[in-house]
């Protein structure tokens, strides 16, 4: 009996994407989700999707119940932050259910929090880091360097000039959220979002590099104080000395598993590590449309037990561009460094990304947006036809 890749959370377009990926590489998917998917529900790549409690809404115990009682099997790939956090600190528990994954420990994971990290580092240069909790966060003000980054949740990131706008802030905002709630802050690297680039990485139960990409950004998500919200165009760049970066860094911390090492290049032409998603990356999708055969090693580790040796498979000719959009963004309309404009002018780039894919869908990933999976796109037409006809900000 061939095994399927479990994937979490399609409901999100990037999650989505990724089950395409797979399914597109031949990969048998039974997706997972709290709410319903008509998408994925439909889609030509995902042969069973099962209703799955959020992390954040159950507690574990009752999550680790439901997965027994669903009887899932297969290659279980966490897809999001609270899944991997979960899968980490249940990983032996999720592997006697008959799962089969490459997870660390609760203890690694943590391990790989970049607060928690310390220079030196080999090929990347850590800023000024600090793990706070929001009722300290005025107490503290005097201590971080500035001008910093406010990280809180992904969309709602703040870059801060002085320990007075960090006071302000603080208080200004403090009824939103919990006195305990840790955030991080973390030192600024100047220099703008193309500056910005990823190392997406697989390593073994030997915490072996197996298969990595690195790609670069080229537009965010526009979020409440600033352009600081998630990855919505990007282009597969192979930057080699990013790469063995983050190889090196992860090896260090015996990872294993799925790991994405955002980092930023300053002034001084370093790379600078800004964050380690411990996980899959959402666009990992992109990488996979360049070549880079990351799902496929995951798959065949987990489910054959086969030892892969290092191997980088990348083409560096993909531009990608997140078509759908979810509760955080809208979604990215164009291929080009077009402006900002009219509802009108985004209609126009949003022509033009798709006959630009029609030309030449080969080097173009348009997230979970694939012209074979036509009965998932009028499921996702809906969200595409409302982000087109929502008003700019």
């Amino acid at each position: 009996m061939t095994l399927p890749l479990i994937i979490n959370d399609v409901h999100d377009s990037q999650m989505f994407a990724l089950a395409q990926a797979a399914g597109r590489a031949g990969i048998p998917v039974v997706g997972t989700s709290p709410v319903a998917a008509p998408w994925a529900e439909v889609s030509r790549y995902v042969d069973r999707l099962v209703e799955l409690p959020d992390t954040n809404s159950v507690y574990a115990g009752f999550l680790l119940r439901t997965i027994e009682r669903l009887n899932l099997s297969g290659v279980w790939m966490p897809a999001y932050e609270d899944m991997a956090e979960f899968t980490a600190i249940y990983r032996d528990v999720l592997k006697k259910q008959g799962l089969k994954l490459l997870s660390v420990d609760e203890a690694g994971y943590e391990a790989a929090d970049v607060a928690r990290l310390k220079e030196p580092m080999d090929g990347l240069k850590l800023p000024a880091t600090w793990s706070v909790a929001w009722q300290a966060l005025c107490d503290h003000a005097d201590e971080f360097t500035y001008p910093c980054l406010l990280k809180v949740f992904r969309n709602d990131h703040v870059r801060l000039d002085n320990a007075e706008a960090m006071r302000r802030h603080a208080k200004t905002y403090a009824t939103e959220h919990k006195p305990d709630e840790q955030l991080t802050v973390q030192q600024w690297i100047e220099g703008d979002v193309t500056r910005m680039a990823t190392a997406m990485l697989l390593f073994d139960a030997d915490s072996r590099p197996v298969r990595g990409f690195t790609g670069r950004r080229l537009r965010v998500a526009p979020a409440r104080f600033g352009p600081f919200g998630e990855t919505t165009a990007a282009q597969a760049e192979w930057i080699p000395e990013l790469y063995e970066g983050a190889c090196e860094l992860m090896a260090a911390l015996h990872w294993q598993g799925f790991a994405e090492v955002e980092c930023k290049q300053g002034p001084d032409g370093s790379w600078y590590l800004i964050e380690i998603n411990r996980r899959a990356s959402g666009w990992m999708c992109a990488a996979e449309a360049d070549g880079a055969g990351m799902l496929q090693a995951y798959y065949r580790i987990c489910s054959e037990g086969v030892k892969l040796e290092e191997c980088v498979l990348q083409r560096s000719n993909t531009r990608y561009m997140r078509m759908v959009g979810n509760d955080y963004h809208a979604p990215d309309w164009f291929v080009g460094s077009f402006p900002a404009g009219s509802r009108q002018k985004r209609f126009r780039h949003f022509l033009h990304a798709m006959l630009d894919y029609r030309k030449v869908p080969e080097s173009i990933c348009m997230g979970a947006w694939d012209r074979r999976d036509k009965r998932a796109n009028r499921e996702m037409l809906r969200l595409t036809w409302e982000a087109l006809r929502t008003p700019l900000k």
